[in-house]
């Protein structure tokens, strides 16, 4: 069989006119992009050299590609085109695996060729960075958080990148664009693996309480990614319990030196001290750390601005009343005893 009859297109990418073409490739002909996020990630366990054939069985091992097997054989064919570019299938790896395994099992010619739209001018990196990101972040295709953690840290370390540059071709926010990486880093750092527990990484780095405990002990990062590794914080959420834990010594130890369970430690401490997570309690802490931190031309300013002063009085003796019904002994200035 020949390839089929080829139609000429052109689509935009960072405002450059790219040249493909609609075809059909004999799948012997294609091989798998090494760089895609999502064959990173499968083959990131993997020690050795990463050949079409290893990345082939890793890939025919995962229960999703079985799924879509199926999927296309029922449909008879692809509904999307793999994209390929210089003999490698920037995306639709997985899409190229199952054509393969049809044809190995049913020796149909209709699984030999595989429709494609065939690039045909050269590409920079972020340009084939850019192709990726429309159909997989922008488009109907998701990759998952670790996947896309995967790619940003490629496009910083390899291409040199700043966080700016790749926010504008992925179309994340330069923060979040940050935190991937920060998350992606830390696991690698620490040789995890599972890519089911990224999203504990990425709360870890993400969480304002656990930053500010990490500028007062460095050393909090790497307990609780030891923590993560123990199974001892089961849910990524979990990771938001640490800020309150952290605040009673009898439940940091718990966590932290007894090696406890988060959940088992977060609810002894609410029972003994049912406000731990309350609102109020959060913004009464976050107001003692503001006012401590308040600069002498702040306070220079709240004294010439009397209607804020007398907000600051008002907020004085609701505390006071406070106070006094939950018989906390405090000194009241006279001018307040009222």
């Amino acid at each position: 069989m020949s390839e089929k009859s080829k139609t000429k297109i052109t689509l935009s990418v960072q405002g450059k006119e790219i040249n493909y073409e609609h075809n059909a490739i004999d799948i012997d002909k294609l091989s798998f992009y090494k760089k895609n996020p999502r064959i990173a990630t499968i083959v990131s366990e993997r020690t050795g050299p990463i050949t079409d054939e290893v990345i082939d069985k890793l890939l025919w091992d995962r229960n999703e590609t079985h799924r879509l097997r199926g999927q296309i054989e029922r449909d008879g064919g692809l509904i999307h085109p793999v994209l390929v570019y210089h003999g490698e299938v920037l995306e639709g790896n997985t899409r190229l695996c199952c054509y393969r395994h049809l044809y190995r099992t049913t020796k149909n010619e209709k699984w030999k060729y595989i429709k494609c739209h065939l690039i045909l001018d050269d590409l920079e990196q972020s340009q084939i960075y850019r192709l990726l990101c429309t159909e997989h972040i922008e488009g109907k295709i998701e990759w998952d958080a670790y996947e896309k953690a995967n790619l940003y840290c490629k496009m910083k370390n390899e291409e040199n990148m700043t966080l700016e540059q790749i926010s504008a071709i992925v179309g994340e926010s330069t923060p979040t664009v940050g935190y991937r990486i920060k998350a992606y880093k830390l696991m690698v750092k620490n040789g995890v693996i599972e890519k089911n527990k990224y999203s504990h990484f990425e709360q870890l780095v993400r969480n304002p309480d656990v930053q500010d405990i990490k500028k007062r002990n460095p050393k909090i990062e790497q307990h609780i990614v030891k923590l993560i590794k123990e199974d001892k914080i089961p849910k990524a959420t979990d990771v938001r319990l640490i800020g309150d834990i952290h605040k009673h010594k009898k439940a940091r130890k718990r966590l932290f030196v007894n090696g406890e369970n988060i959940g088992q430690v977060y609810h002894d401490l609410k029972a003994k001290a049912p406000m731990t997570d309350s609102p109020f309690m959060k913004d009464v802490e976050g107001l003692i750390k503001r006012t401590k931190e308040l600069k002498r031309a702040d306070r220079e300013g709240l004294q010439k601005n009397r209607r804020d002063c007398v907000k600051i009085e008002q907020l004085a003796k609701e505390l006071i009343k406070l106070c006094r019904e939950l018989n906390i002994k405090i000194h009241i200035p006279k001018n307040l005893r009222k």
